[in-house]
């Protein structure tokens, strides 16, 4: 995204020149109780524009992965699987993200159907893969979060 000239010229206008050194991102750190991790901007935006795509992508799908895991687990610890299609389709992808970004079906997986909007989730795709960006794109990992993460708070707003 920073690698986006238009993007980059808000980020260096907010951030670059007298700013430089003052704009810094503080974080609390659990490891080190009382005490914050901060970096300056700057340090976060040269780190971001990484010369090779392949980085960045990574690190966005280990993010994506990441969102999808909690919202299946916490849905579950909640009791709240309802075996809808969506949550169905959810579980595939979280299984799929816990296990090399491949589809691996046990036994008669999938036996309840999985779908999101078009797509589906059928045996036949079992060991297809990756499944992170390419069986699914990050719009289909934005649209599916927002469909199953209601079940979590039913008065957010439906985005799509």
């Amino acid at each position: 995204m920073l690698r986006n000239p238009e993007i980059n010229a808000v980020m260096n206008r907010e951030f670059g020149g007298a700013n430089r050194d003052i704009a810094k991102l503080s974080m609390p750190c659990n490891a080190l109780p009382g005490k914050s991790i901060e970096l300056a901007m700057t340090d976060i935006m040269n780190n971001a524009k990484m010369t090779e795509d392949k980085y960045n992508i990574e690190f966005l799908k280990r993010g994506v992965a990441s969102a999808i895991v909690s919202v299946h687990d916490e849905i579950k610890r909640r009791g709240l699987e309802d075996w809808k299609e969506d949550i169905e389709f959810l579980r595939h992808i979280r299984n799929a993200c816990s296990h090399g970004n491949r589809f691996t079906f046990r036994g008669k997986e999938p036996g309840r159907p999985a779908k999101l909007g078009a797509m589906e989730i059928t045996r036949n795709q079992d060991g297809v893969g990756p499944v992170l960006f390419d069986f699914i794109t990050l719009g289909d990992a934005v649209l599916l979060l927002d469909s199953v993460t209601r079940r979590l708070d039913p008065d957010v707003a439906k985005l799509f």
